[in-house]
């Protein structure tokens, strides 16, 4: 620890080489004979605070738990080390046995895991998150549980049997803070294989704490480069594209707010107040198979002023489209496009943007977008392209359930006459997914609770969400990534209202998470 001070505090009129051994000077001073009312950790928190390097008490301990783990250089300004001696420590045999111990987890592609952890009075705790693939590119989604007094943070690293870990350098961010409560998107790839999170008690006033988390990994079947944008910037990937005669002031990049997952999102955002018909927005070319079948899907968000029309598109590349949907992104969150089309050639452009027309203030986030082989949405006509086929009718006498359409979009319409559950449901193989949605819309001004489930066959609820809608908040997507991976062969998919208000459904989605 008092290495660690010497290279992190430093006092008003104190040589900085001497602002550790300065703190240890002061915290006696404080703590003085033993007779005095201040103990020795409410000392040493004084101290740190008295610090010109606006330090607690909390990130000092988050900071030296983190170096320990590391016993290394600092890379990027991070944590570590910089006494020219810190590398050989990691290799000294006497301190190897000594250096903190780390738990290990191997994740499988789709499998929910969670774990405790225990943490004593300022100590710190490691978990290192590894694919049971060994190699295995896609990310890790890592969820800390909240509790009073514990920071979390997320180190990328390589890791090596003698000298422990190093943090990778590879262009996207090594140091992840975590928000206890929320899933953060950590990418991983075959150079950069392990993923680790650091607990640390910020404290020293309780003897021990449990916190918790889970951890859900990813394989790496996307075929977009820098999916959801990690990399800070637009590319790799990444393209612009614009029509003719769109507003010379629109700023497109990629920004922390708002975004889904991950830390970044792209943005596309005009202040001209002329109403356009051109599009805009982020392409990207993708090689595929002649006659293989694709899924593709991206989220969209408005993040500042009007209500953007969004676009999804597949185009060969001379711009015929392949596939295509579009909606109007109101504010009521994040919003789900998807397309499934057949490969018409080698390659397809990947196209996310703004449709039109487009007016004064439009704010527009884009993210987490997906390009995959298959059906990744594997109800049968989940977009009611085909009417009710393969659909069944729930609460059929308390209401009423027809397939609708206009605007370009087909739906299910769903009344309740009798305030009773009405809607619609099928089943569907749950070996291997663990993520539903639906994109729905209420035509009254009335509050209108619409409700999705994931049920067994026996009835009993697998993972349940339900929104209060009215007509203000245009279409929005409801539910996402539901439940462990349980490889359940039969479950149903259900929508429902108890109006007042007539639902429409559109865009059906279950998946593995990505």
């Amino acid at each position: 620890m008092a290495e660690y001070l010497d290279e992190n505090l430093a006092f008003a009129g104190v040589d900085p080489w001497l602002g550790g051994a300065d703190a240890i000077r002061r915290t006696w001073d404080r703590i003085g004979d033993g007779v005095t009312s201040t103990t020795p950790q409410r000392a040493i928190e004084e101290v740190i605070a008295e610090s010109t390097t606006g330090d607690t008490l909390g990130t000092v301990l988050e900071g030296f738990g983190i170096a320990n783990y590391l016993m290394d250089e600092p890379v990027h300004d991070a944590y570590g080390y910089t006494d020219p001696d810190a590398g050989g420590w990691r290799a000294n045999e006497r301190l190897i046995g000594a250096r903190p111990t780390s738990a290990a987890a191997a994740l499988t592609t789709g499998v929910m895991e969670a774990g405790s952890i225990v943490l004593h009075r300022g100590g710190s705790h490691y978990v290192e998150f590894k694919p049971s693939d060994t190699g295995a590119g896609g990310s890790i989604q890592l969820t800390p549980t909240p509790v009073n007094g514990v920071a979390y943070t997320a180190l990328r690293v390589t890791t090596d049997s003698v000298i422990g870990a190093t943090l990778c350098d590879d262009g996207f961010d090594s140091v992840v803070a975590l928000t206890p409560g929320v899933a953060t998107e950590i990418p991983l790839d075959g150079g950069c294989e392990t993923v680790t999170l650091v607990a640390t008690s910020t404290d020293l006033d309780s003897d021990t704490r449990t916190a918790a988390w889970e951890a859900l990994f990813v394989g790496d079947n996307n075929l977009l480069a820098n999916p959801g944008f990690e990399s800070g910037g637009i590319g790799p990937g990444w393209g612009i594209f614009k029509g003719d005669g769109f507003p010379g002031d629109t700023v497109f990049g990629v920004g922390g707010s708002p975004v889904r997952t991950g830390s970044f999102a792209a943005l596309l955002t005009s202040g001209e107040g002329s109403s356009r018909t051109v599009p805009a927005g982020y392409d990207q070319v993708v090689q595929v198979t002649p006659g293989q079948s694709y899924s593709g899907f991206v989220w969209f968000a408005r993040s500042s002023g009007a209500y953007p029309d969004v676009i999804l598109e597949i185009t060969e590349s001379d711009g015929t489209v392949v596939a295509s949907k579009a909606r109007t992104v109101f504010a009521g969150g994040w919003q789900l496009l998807d397309v499934s089309f057949t490969a018409p050639s080698d390659s397809v452009v990947f196209r996310a943007g703004l449709d039109g027309p487009y007016g004064e203030s439009r704010g527009t986030a884009i993210d987490d977008a997906v390009l995959v082989e298959g059906d990744i949405g594997t109800l049968d006509n989940r977009s009611f392209d085909n009417g009710l086929d393969a659909w069944s009718i729930v609460g059929g006498t308390d209401g009423t359930v027809t397939a609708v359409g206009g605007g370009g979009i087909t739906a299910a319409e769903l009344v309740s006459q009798t305030g009773q559950p009405v809607g619609v449901e099928q089943w569907f193989n749950g070996s291997g997914f663990n993520a539903a949605n639906a994109t729905v819309t209420v035509d009254s001004l009335s509050d209108t609770q619409v409700t999705l489930d994931i049920l067994r066959l026996d009835g009993t609820v697998v993972t349940t969400w339900s929104e209060t809608l009215n007509s203000t908040d245009g279409w929005v997507t409801i539910g996402d990534v539901g439940w462990g991976y349980q490889d359940e062969d039969a479950l149903v998919y259900r929508i429902t209202t108890q109006g007042p208000g007539a639902v429409r459904v559109d865009a059906t989605f279950v998946s593995l998470a990505l």
